[in-house]
């Protein structure tokens, strides 16, 4: 099941703490940790698709809707009433769908969406150097203790 916003943020803020006395654990925890931000990463790639597809058919949708050409069967199975404005040239159907509740809604969880495989994409980055970080912590440590 995958995490929400929050748990992910929660998820690293602990698991971005790399516990120096027992760093070689530290070493081999970086593949599990890669692995459990790629799931996640992987699961919100494939939702933001499957928004990206809803909100295409949705827009599609709309612009019949506010064009006064969608069937009375179309706008009962969606709930809408019946548009009864002044039938839009394509050029302001845009401004209308640009303000659309539902178009809007969907925009927000790709958007949430891209938000948040912006963070696994960096969580995966940091993941990727965790090792250079701890081969110069260990490399300072012998230094400093004379090795």
């Amino acid at each position: 099941m995958a995490m929400s916003q929050q748990e992910l943020l929660d998820e690293w803020k602990a698991d971005c703490i790399i516990n120096q006395d027992d760093i070689g654990y530290e070493s081999l925890k970086c593949s599990s940790l890669h692995a459990k931000y790629s799931t996640e990463w992987l699961h919100y790639k494939n939702q933001l698709v499957r928004h990206e597809g809803k909100y295409a058919e949705m827009k599609k949708l709309r612009t019949r809707y506010y064009r006064g050409e969608l069937t009375q069967q179309e706008l009962t199975d969606n709930g809408w009433p019946q548009y009864y404005g002044p039938k839009l040239p394509k050029t302001e159907t845009e401004t209308f769908l640009s303000g659309d509740e539902e178009l809007t809604a969907l925009k927000s969880k790709m958007e949430a969406c891209k938000n948040i495989i912006a963070f696994l994409e960096h969580v995966m980055k940091q993941l990727y150097s965790r090792p250079y970080g701890i081969r110069d912590f260990i490399t300072d440590r012998q230094f400093k203790t004379g090795y």
